[in-house]
């Protein structure tokens, strides 16, 4: 993004960020004098940890808001304020989230190279990471400013009016099914884990009671037909357990990505108008030089610009649906994968439960 060409954009109508190798970062939480602090391990350079609080994390989501927020949507952190912080349960999630949310950042081709995020990674002496940090408040490329920064090819491509309105309809529509996709999960959670799980007790204490019954008889096989349906009622007790544990195993993920990608669909309508307005300031400009009210050189330069906007947002555009494909195929497939392990955990036990009968 600068005139040396790194981090460039090549637009046109297949433009794409481009991404140089990032290092892989381990977010560990460690304890000082009874705060808790954020370990960053950046594995590529095995010599460099740094640790941060979590107000240092709100600082650099602020800074990436205000410094890349009007074309690149930034994913939401994790929460902080929530009455049972501290218990392990939640320290491991909110490690689990930031895991997920440095992560993202650092994939990004732009943002990963920033000078803001290598600041946040890489400064450990307390100097200098005060240093940068005043630095990365002082920087006046912020807002619309960014697009001075981009050096683009000499080809580029200006969208017509049409195109960001089907930007736009995509990212209601997606971010309509993502919140439906989290109401869904959310109450098949709450189901497994609550009703579903109660149903299958009830079942599994019907077959018992059966079972109790049986050993009141005075018939001679009654111990066969008794500890066989005994199994059965243990049976459904444990699949009660089963659909009890699964969402662990695969709801969770499909929860926590679509709640990630709902935050940043919220991004796209203001990062949409940006583009529109700058589509439309140049084609005002090209009707203001056909009738002489601006010179050909006032146009060109508008549309240039416009033409950065445009090429720059595109190329977010296609990286974030790149992204957006990727996650959910991986987090489908896992959610399938753990689907078919619980039901064939389910049958295996019916057959073992079954097999009982066979006197």
């Amino acid at each position: 993004m600068n005139s040396n060409g790194e981090h460039g954009l090549f637009p046109g109508q297949n433009v794409e960020l481009l991404m140089d190798s990032v290092p892989a970062i381990k977010i560990e939480e460690t304890c000082a004098a009874d705060s808790h602090y954020e370990e960053i391990d950046v594995v590529e350079d095995t010599n460099i940890s740094v640790y941060h609080r979590y107000k240092h994390f709100d600082w650099l989501y602020c800074r990436l808001i205000e410094k890349f927020g009007s074309i690149i949507p930034i994913p939401l952190l994790p929460e902080k304020d929530i009455p049972w912080r501290y218990s392990d349960d939640f320290v491991q999630a909110r490690m689990g989230g930031l895991q997920a949310w440095i992560n993202r950042i650092s994939r990004h081709p732009i943002i990963s190279h920033s000078e803001i995020f290598q600041h946040f990674i890489r400064r450990r002496d307390e100097k200098d990471w005060k240093s940068g940090k005043r630095n990365a408040e002082k920087d006046e490329a912020v807002g619309g400013m960014i697009f001075s920064e981009i050096m683009p090819s000499s080809e580029f491509r200006l969208l017509n009016g049409e195109e960001p309105e089907k930007y736009l309809t995509f990212a209601k529509c997606m971010g309509e099914s993502v919140r439906n996709l989290i109401t869904v999960t959310e109450e098949h959670t709450t189901r497994c884990t609550g009703s579903l799980k109660s149903e299958y007790i009830k079942i599994g204490k019907a077959f018992s009671d059966i079972s109790a019954s049986f050993a009141k008889s005075t018939y001679l096989g009654k111990e066969s037909i008794g500890n066989a349906l005994a199994f059965v009622g243990k049976t459904y007790d444990d699949i009660g357990n089963v659909y009890f544990d699964q969402p662990k195993q695969d709801v969770h993920c499909l929860l926590e990505i679509s709640k990630e990608y709902k935050g940043l669909l919220a991004c796209f309508p203001d990062i949409i108008n940006v583009l529109k307005g700058a589509i439309e300031k140049a084609h005002e400009y090209e009707k203001l030089a056909q009738v002489n009210k601006v010179t050909m050189k006032e146009k060109e330069a508008i549309v240039f610009k416009a033409g950065v906007v445009s090429s720059t947002i595109q190329a977010e555009i296609n990286h974030f649906n790149r992204e957006l494909t990727n996650d959910y195929k991986e987090t489908i497939q896992h959610f399938l994968y753990e689907q078919v392990q619980m039901y064939s955990k389910i049958t295996d036990k019916l057959r073992e439960a079954y097999a009982r009968f066979e006197f």
